[in-house]
């Protein structure tokens, strides 16, 4: 009655983020600031083809406006949002992720030319899946 079991490691998923990007879960919600010395920031997760992803980024403070942009796993744009969730805060809403890997949210402030692309402020960010 006896069993052997082996493990070997391959590697992580993670392989090639750089360690100081913060891995995000599903249900996450983070909060983080926009300022002129660090006027972005990157968050990686792990998605499976398919998952359905709502990603809002929500002014907390200052006078912000949110932009939002998923990356792919090259630092590729798949898209990109700035007031989708208005009063200038940005949503990607019920995205369908195209592949199973690792996935980017860039979160900065609106770089356009109708408003001051110097905007600052805390924002909340969070990463959800939704279910059928």
């Amino acid at each position: 009655w006896g069993y052997r079991l082996q493990l070997q490691y391959d590697g992580s998923a993670f392989d090639g983020v750089p360690l100081e990007v913060p891995r995000l879960l599903y249900g996450t919600a983070v909060s983080d600031a926009i300022t002129e010395d660090d006027p972005s920031s990157l968050f990686a997760f792990w998605g499976v083809q398919g998952d359905i992803i709502r990603i809002s980024m929500n002014r907390a403070s200052g006078d912000l406006d949110p932009l939002l942009e998923l990356l792919d796993s090259r630092g590729q744009r798949l898209l990109r949002d700035d007031d989708g969730s208005g009063s200038a805060n940005a949503l990607i809403d019920r995205y369908a992720l195209p592949y199973t890997g690792v996935y980017y949210i860039l979160a900065k402030r609106y770089d356009g030319n109708l408003k001051p692309a110097t905007t600052s402020g805390q924002f909340n960010l969070i990463l959800s899946q939704i279910l059928p």
